[in-house]
């Protein structure tokens, strides 16, 4: 939504450019609309992270371009948007640590290589982007790092808690055996007495 909400900014400030970037935008939109429904369907579940990955180098790639299509006063806005693009990556897919540094560091080889080949400004500035994509990068992997964390130690508390409950299962099946077990004897015990009773008193009764 953000990705498309910037799309406003081009038909205002440019307006030459702004169909070129607005079909860029679109064709970001729908790899990602793409990307999400395959995850939510479950056809790909088990492969969300290469469908995020996806979705994240569509939206820098995507990013880049419009950079480079952007006229001079609107690409140092965009520049400077680079850091939520950094941010967003490890932050919205959900991606581990790794895999979103894998998608960050080849978005930033783009930027890169966009910024130097069309001569986006000078190597002041290149530092100075530089300087804020580590801080970004730095970020955002930070954030990802605790969310990674937290994932874990919920799926580490959800699985004690499983092995716990079929402990507990277990437990209470052999306690119902040994129930049933004990009652079973003590039938057994009950018809012995009684039949033993019997013929005692069978005998017994003949003799008085």
């Amino acid at each position: 939504i953000l990705f498309s909400t910037f799309g406003i900014t081009d038909w205002l400030f440019a307006p030459a450019q702004a169909p070129a970037m607005t079909l860029v935008r679109l064709a970001v939109v729908a790899a990602l609309f793409v990307c999400f429904m395959l995850v939510r369907s479950g056809r790909a579940r088990d492969r969300w992270s290469l469908l995020m990955q996806i979705a994240g180098l569509a939206v820098g790639s995507g990013f880049v371009a419009i950079v480079i299509l952007a006229p001079p006063p609107l690409q140092h806005l965009y520049l400077d948007c680079m850091i939520l693009v950094i941010t967003g990556i490890f932050v919205v897919l959900r991606l581990t640590v790794l895999r979103a540094a894998a998608v960050v560091l080849a978005v930033v080889v783009m930027f890169d290589i966009a910024f130097v080949q069309f001569a986006m400004g000078s190597w002041q500035d290149f530092v100075v982007y530089q300087v804020m994509i580590v801080a970004a990068t730095v970020i955002g992997a930070f954030c990802a790092y605790i969310f990674e964390r937290q994932r874990r130690l919920a799926f580490v508390g959800r699985y004690d808690a499983e092995r716990h409950a079929g402990s507990l299962e277990q437990a209470l099946r052999n306690t119902a055996e040994a129930q049933l077990r004990a009652e079973q004897a003590a039938r057994v015990k009950t018809d012995f007495v009684a039949h033993v009773s019997h013929e005692l008193r069978t005998p017994l009764n003949a003799v008085i």
